[in-house]
């Protein structure tokens, strides 16, 4: 899952079983379709033997790659493929070629005098090379900022609740944390270690439900269904029937 957390709220009580509020941001595929978040990506920019019009095809590449960089936390380089005169440039061939001889993931090639952007990401599993129109030509970096808004990720904001409570010889506080990490295998594996120790069914039903969540988070939603059913089981508390509605719409 691509996301990140930047707000967890404070504990709304310390002696019994209570809500802990979790907020976090998930990253959704681009305006465009393509999700390249945190994959190597390269903009190539097909340029012409002119020179004065090759700088600025290097120009326009540089903008986007520089936008798109600042959005998906990965590196972006620029490369540049020459048009051939007597050649008729192939995109879907030079895209895959491109990627099948080089380190990266995902690559955009920028015909800027011919109006369109070509786009493969080598880690979908739909090997399509995707064309789109350039409504002008472009004249410098930041014309190409502007192109490059619609390859960004979104980003969705989203906030699940998870249960804590503190109790003799466990330490509820530490799965949590390692949620604001994002370290959610971990978080399982903290709380099944408390649900192995612990006899009360209404904090054990409390940690099924938050191993529930943390799938969730993870968006594994059928083994989140499985767990949240067994909190249902074992101690139904407030928070399941809430869960229970986010699962409906993903399943």
């Amino acid at each position: 899952m691509k996301a990140t957390a930047y707000l967890a709220a404070l504990l709304t009580a310390t002696s019994c079983i209570a809500p802990y509020s979790f907020y976090y941001e998930t990253s959704v595929p681009s305006v465009s379709g393509m999700d390249v978040n945190n994959e190597d990506v390269t903009v190539a920019f097909l340029y012409p033997d002119n020179e004065k019009d090759s700088t600025v095809c290097a120009n326009v590449a540089m903008g986007f790659a520089q936008n798109l960089n600042d959005n998906i936390g990965r590196p972006v380089e620029v490369s540049s493929m020459k048009i051939a005169d007597s050649l008729e440039f192939n995109p879907h061939y030079e895209a895959r070629s491109f990627i099948m001889n080089s380190d990266r993931d995902a690559i955009f090639i920028i015909d800027n005098f011919g109006g369109k952007i070509y786009g493969y990401d080598s880690m979908t599993q739909i090997d399509t090379v995707y064309t789109w129109t350039i409504p002008s030509v472009c004249t410098g970096a930041q014309d190409g900022k502007e192109l490059s808004k619609k390859f960004v990720p979104q980003w969705r904001r989203s906030s699940i609740n998870l249960y804590y409570a503190e109790t003799v010889g466990t330490d509820w506080a530490v799965p949590i944390r390692l949620c604001y990490d994002f370290k959610f295998d971990e978080a399982i594996d903290k709380w099944i270690e408390i649900l192995k120790v612990t006899k009360n069914r209404s904090l054990k039903g409390a940690i099924q439900y938050n191993i529930a969540a943390a799938c969730y988070m993870q968006q594994r939603y059928d083994l989140a269904l499985e767990w949240l059913n067994l909190s249902d089981k074992t101690n139904k508390g407030q928070l399941n029937d809430s869960l229970r509605v986010k699962l409906s719409g993903r399943l």
